[in-house]
This record gives C-alpha cells, structure tokens and sequence, in this order.
C-alpha cells in the first residue's frame, strides 16, 4: 500500500496492496481500504469506516466514524 511522506495511518488499519493514501492524509483504528481505493491529500478518515473497491475521495475531504462507501 503506497503511503506519500506526512501521511499517518493506524497500525490498526485493514488495508489492500492497491489502495493509494495521499500526502498529509490521516486514516483512524478499524478502517478497511480495498483494493484500487484513493484517498486524497489532507483527507481525515474517522475510525470503523468501510471504504469499497476503487472508491475514490477527492482531497480535504472528512468522513467521521462508522461510514461506508
């Protein structure tokens, strides 16, 4: 999984190989990424979220806990 410089990520995250996390992105405890998922720069992802197969979020998105997409 390619991480770019700044961006934190949970040791508790679920994530496939293919998923992509932007610079200065934060991904929060019991999130699961799936293959081809895209997470933009300075977005903040809460914890529990569900984040489906080549799901893409633009970047200085929030998503708060327990969402799906």
């Amino acid at each position: 999984m390619p991480v770019s410089p700044g961006a934190f990520v949970s040791h508790l995250v679920d994530a496939e190989e293919a998923a992509r996390i932007g610079k200065g992105a934060s991904i929060w405890q019991r999130t699961k990424l799936r293959r081809g998922a895209v997470i933009g720069e300075n977005t903040r992802l809460g914890g529990s979220l569900y984040i489906g197969l080549d799901v893409q979020i633009s970047k200085s998105c929030k998503l708060e806990n327990a969402e799906h997409l």
